[in-house]
């Protein structure tokens, strides 16, 4: 086709055509045919808005310029007035709560999670500050018991969440100097053994760092030669002691 006219011309579909297709109009849009505000509703309105803007209730702020807003209307509460809301920090969301408890609900049954339940019950009696308690209540928590929830997993797998849930263990208490934090970590890092049966997890704090077991986590000193704190376990083959994950270290 290279003559215009050999082209074919756009189809030309009637109104009724359209409709029946589909091409229904579109509806009106809401408000339409609706009658305009009267100065009354206006003034209650403008009424509103003002209480609202000061902070005031609508129905004082009706009854003092007169207005006709004279029933009683909903208190729209002061901001400055109102109290702060409590801030949700581990020690409120654990107040009240007695960790001995929590012990009894667990029903274990698995050795290594027995003996890791008597070391974290020990260690927690040796910590006095509310705060503390928290923090460390909310780091075992995390860990602690899982053996079961893991039993269908392959050791590759296991391996995974235990990492996961090591890492998270250290990250809960990073920062946290106290005496008992060395029994913590080698105690979170004995249960985590026993759960894998296959894998060793180490924690190395104190200790010089070395390349071929650690790497440094960011804010760690390039320079610094000592572990500081342990953001992830070093883990190792039981059989041959061959290294499987580097120790996320701050130094």
């Amino acid at each position: 086709m290279s003559e215009t006219n050999e082209l074919f011309p756009f189809p030309t579909v009637a109104e009724d055509e359209k409709k029946a297709a589909g091409g229904v109009e579109l509806p009106a849009f809401p408000g339409d045919g609706e009658p305009p505000l009267s100065d009354d509703e206006l003034r209650d309105l403008r009424g509103m808005l003002k209480a609202y803007r000061a902070g005031r209730s609508v129905a004082a702020d009706a009854a003092q310029q007169g207005g006709a807003l004279a029933e009683d209307l909903p208190v729209i509460p002061d901001v400055a007035a109102a109290p702060a809301a409590a801030v949700s920090t581990p020690a409120a969301m654990t107040g009240g709560i007695r960790p001995d408890s929590l012990w009894v609900q667990f029903g274990l049954s698995e050795p290594t999670e027995a003996e890791a339940l008597a070391a974290f019950k020990e260690i927690y009696g040796e910590i006095t500050g509310s705060d503390d308690q928290a923090r460390v209540i909310w780091a075992m928590a995390g860990i602690f018991p899982i053996k079961k929830f893991l039993r269908i997993g392959t050791p590759e797998q296991k391996l995974f969440g235990l990492n996961v849930l090591g890492d998270r263990f250290l990250q809960s208490l990073a920062g946290f100097v106290h005496p008992v934090r060395k029994k913590l970590l080698k105690a979170a890092s004995r249960f985590l053994s026993g759960v894998s049966e296959v894998y060793s997890f180490l924690g190395m704090e104190g200790e010089p760092f070395n390349p071929q077991y650690h790497e440094r986590v960011a804010g760690s000193s390039t320079s610094g030669r000592q572990i500081r704190e342990m953001h992830g376990f070093l883990v190792v083959m039981r059989e041959g002691n061959r290294v499987v994950r580097l120790g996320q270290v701050l130094t």
